[in-house]
């Protein structure tokens, strides 16, 4: 079962918010208060939250009541769905329930500097980009920065897969049925699929996001340690890089091939951060099997790539240790 309950405060009333910050929570109650203190405290103040409680069972459905009642010159919509039954639903009812001109995901433990939703409208010109790019930075659980996620202005949108530090047209979601599948690659499905519609794109140098880098979470090293699961993880990656390549120029095709060289080689490095060397060893050999599969498959799909994309993967396929 799901409720929506929206608190629309009067200077709302005959308009729609421009941006709708969509804030997933599934037992995030540790986190959550930081996230929406974040976004109350943005210097632009023509937005929406969307609150989407995923099932906790925690006490975060409290939490949003407490912060609602608190903050009634806010339009907070809070949808509360009954049972968890994953991200991609939880995420699929914010965006059903959203009223903005854009969309911004924010994690429930991530935050945005005080400027983010301020830098973002002007880089939309007055809502005609219809998808907007800024620099995200990681931050350790201890509060240390990681790194920041440098882009360069001519850089494709194509290699920009996360979801968090971007604001999306709300318009282009509902003319073509965007969606998140249950797939592991969720982030990168809604990704390629706005971007084969979208007409126009901006990138930001400038950073006013911070990523939190939980190794707990949903998608962290500590909780996919299973064969299997990376199995599937990679291949959801092919299934979505095929489908999206329908009706993309051949350049496209060689950034598509490109995403799925580069996650392969995350997932060696990613979830295999403080494992043992026997969990690694097996883990490796699980990749290395899908490699070859991988290897067939892309070389079917890329006939039709210059002869120089055809060479570049099968030295990034056929020789790992080398790229490594």
């Amino acid at each position: 079962m799901v409720k929506v309950n929206v608190n629309r405060p009067q200077r709302f009333a005959e308009k729609e918010p421009f941006f709708s910050i969509i804030v997933v929570s599934y037992n995030y109650e540790k986190f959550l208060p930081r996230a929406l203190t974040a976004i109350k405290k943005q210097t632009f103040k023509d937005y929406e939250i969307v609150i989407v409680d995923n099932g906790s069972t925690d006490n975060s459905n409290k939490l949003i009541k407490r912060f609602i009642k608190r903050n009634e010159d806010l339009f907070i919509t809070h949808v509360h769905i009954e049972e968890n039954k994953g991200l991609p639903l939880g995420r699929n009812k914010g965006i059903d329930n959203a009223h903005g001109k854009y969309l911004v995901f924010n994690d429930a433990d991530d935050w945005m500097d005080k400027n983010c939703l301020e830098e973002m409208y002007k880089a939309s010109e007055n809502g005609t980009v219809d998808r907007i790019v800024f620099q995200v930075r990681d931050v350790s659980t201890d509060g240390k920065i990681l790194q920041t996620r440098n882009y360069t202005d001519d850089m494709s949108v194509w290699l920009i897969t996360l979801l968090q530090g971007n604001a999306f047209k709300r318009d282009i979601f509902e003319k073509y049925d965007i969606r998140v599948p249950d797939t592991f690659m969720d982030d990168v499905y809604i990704s390629f699929n706005f971007n084969k519609h979208a007409k126009s794109h901006k990138i930001l140098r400038k950073t006013v996001y911070n990523y939190f880098v939980n190794r707990n979470s949903t998608s962290g090293p500590n909780t996919i340690a299973d064969p299997k699961r990376v199995s599937d993880m990679m291949e959801d990656m092919v299934h979505v890089v095929n489908d999206t390549r329908q009706g993309l120029e051949v350049k496209e095709w060689k950034e598509l091939e490109y995403q799925l060289i580069k996650f392969y080689y995350y997932v060696i490095f990613h979830y295999n951060r403080g494992r043992k060397f026997t969990e690694f060893k097996r883990l490796y050999k699980t990749l290395h099997t899908i490699r070859i599969i991988l290897r067939i498959r892309i070389l079917h799909y890329v006939r039709m790539v210059t002869d120089y994309t055809e060479e570049c993967l099968r030295l990034y396929l056929e020789q790992p240790r080398n790229c490594i």
